[in-house]
């Protein structure tokens, strides 16, 4: 009984994980058109179960299906020529009920947040790893309604450049010795604003990922890994609820 409840509850937490982002029902037989406020610049899909499809004569309508039947629950993340990352659940529908999404522009977005705190000094210490040359740090933590924001810092001091590959965000066990895909749960951002693309050597630049807001259990911690293109200059950091309850309020936009 015991173990049947602890079952339950992981399952309910990696529910509520994946209902930070809005949902898609998506089929073979029918095309879903997502409708963006500013042209499509970027799309990236967790598995190739979904297709995608850009439109030549718009730019701002991405066209998604399904490729087979049944495919297990995915992700999709688009970014728009405002430097905003929109992010999608996909799930298997035979019969979806919705094919046209559009995606209204918010007064105030987090990508306009995110882009605010660019500029703003780093307050939070602690949270580093470095590999060869190469620094990362958390410099800081912002909460704004349900938002929450991480600004990173990556410092190159080596005379290569620093592509990078992906920064991911995701929740795992404190006191787990062996890393599994069961053990994690991913967060997705819903908005990415900076440089997470190349560090030219000898040079630091800063990315700042917006999340539905959310705590760390106490059994876990929040992981955040940099990975190098094509290399072995990798980053790992760890962020504690200590360091997460240092988050700063940000105020209004004018």
């Amino acid at each position: 009984m015991k173990k049947l409840i602890c079952i339950l509850f992981f399952i309910g937490f990696l529910y509520k994980s994946f209902g930070q982002l809005p949902c898609l029902s998506l089929s073979t037989t029918k095309t879903t058109s997502l409708v963006f406020p500013f042209p499509i610049s970027h799309v990236d899909r967790g598995t190739l179960d979904v297709e995608v499809q850009r439109v030549r004569e718009a730019k701002n309508i991405l066209l998604v299906k399904a490729a087979i039947k049944d495919f297990r629950s995915t992700n999709i993340t688009i970014i728009t020529s405002d430097g905003t990352v929109y992010g999608f659940i996909a799930n298997y529908d035979d019969n979806p009920q919705k094919l046209v999404y559009r995606i209204a522009t918010k007064v105030k977005s987090a990508g306009e947040y995110g882009r605010q705190i660019l500029d703003n000094e780093g307050f939070i210490h602690g949270i580093t790893d470095k590999s060869w040359g190469i620094k990362g740090r958390v410099a800081g933590i912002y909460i704004k309604d349900n938002t929450i924001y991480y600004k990173l810092y990556i410092d190159n001091k080596s005379p290569l450049d620093y592509d990078i590959s992906f920064i991911r965000f995701y929740l795992e066990d404190k006191k787990s010795t062996k890393r599994t895909a069961e053990q994690e749960i991913e967060l997705f951002p819903v908005s990415e604003v900076g440089n997470s693309r190349v560090i030219n050597s000898y040079s630091g630049s800063s990315v700042v990922l917006a999340f539905k807001k959310f705590t760390i259990p106490e059994s876990r911690c929040l992981a955040i890994d940099i990975n190098e293109e094509s290399g072995g200059r990798n980053l790992r950091m760890k962020v504690s609820n200590k360091k997460l309850i240092k988050a700063k309020t940000l105020p209004d936009l004018e």
